[in-house]
């Protein structure tokens, strides 16, 4: 009997409640820090989201083309960070530590490498799903918790996605039920929340709002996946990012 076959199933349920409770107990400082990390992704979504480019006839038309690439490395970055900061949150709640002051924290987070983590999810996630939908769920299922464990495990770009498909390999379907799953939910909660609203600031307005209050949810999955994933492996978790010695990101 392998490792995988011995190893108890990820708990849904259980799962999914931890998250709300966390969201319960903790949303005073869930949706602010949402709204601080995804205030830019949000305006360049409401300002640029609705871009047309049929012909490059104009100095304008190419400067919104030229855009185009920065606009989405900003959005990818954003959600990283988010991702990184509630994983490195949980690690502290879960192990009932005080958390520490807002630019410590800060220096402890592995900017670098969730930016980059997060740049390639969406490149391969995109491929996947170019080549047929279910692929780039599948791939998405396998290395969404990537992000979580640069935190958590303080690895490297390569070995965290090793290290992720490594984690769910046995567990995907469950893995793919709580984070896709959810991601799916939220997502199309947020489309339909935001269906009401048009013009600049009315749709800027509503999108920074629903982003921070749903976001925090995807992130929260994502890091109890990680950190229960690692946890039936029969693994200790390490010290949360800031009880570390620094490290460069």
């Amino acid at each position: 009997m392998t490792p995988e076959e011995r190893q108890e199933p990820l708990p849904i349920i259980g799962t999914l409640a931890e998250a709300l409770r966390l969201y319960r107990r903790h949303w005073t400082l869930l949706v602010p820090l949402g709204l601080a990390v995804l205030l830019p992704q949000a305006i360049l979504d409401a300002r640029l989201g609705g871009i047309e480019i049929d012909r490059l006839e104009s100095f304008g038309d190419f400067l919104k083309l030229l855009a185009i690439p920065f606009t989405v490395v900003l959005s990818l970055a954003g959600e990283a960070l988010l991702a990184g900061m509630i994983t490195a949150l949980v690690l502290q709640w879960r192990l009932g530590h005080r958390l520490p002051g807002l630019l410590t924290f800060i220096a402890a987070l592995a900017w670098v490498r969730l930016i980059a983590a997060d740049l390639l999810l969406a490149i391969g996630g995109a491929v996947g799903v170019l080549l047929l939908v279910v692929p780039g769920l599948l791939f998405f299922a396998y290395f969404s918790i990537t992000p979580a464990v640069i935190e958590i495990e303080d690895r490297g770009i390569g070995d965290a996605f090793r290290r992720s498909a490594s984690l769910v390999r046995g567990q995907v379907w469950r893995v793919f039920v709580l984070v896709v799953g959810v991601i799916l939910v939220t997502e199309g909660i947020a489309q339909a929340l935001l269906a009401a609203f048009h013009g600049f600031l009315p749709e800027l307005a509503s999108e920074v709002a629903v982003d921070a209050l749903l976001e925090s949810i995807q992130g929260l999955v994502i890091a109890l996946v990680a950190i229960s994933l690692i946890q039936l492996h029969g693994e200790r978790l390490p010290p949360p990012p800031v009880e570390r010695s620094p490290a460069p990101s």
